[in-house]
């Protein structure tokens, strides 16, 4: 479980930064 809690700590950050992309376009579908 050690590989899938590295895995969710590269992740995690991916998506909220394309969250944050997507807001500052004008995009809020999440």
């Amino acid at each position: 479980m050690v590989l899938l809690s590295g895995w969710f700590f590269i992740v995690v950050p991916k998506i909220i930064y394309l969250a944050n992309r997507m807001k500052l376009s004008g995009y809020d579908g999440l």
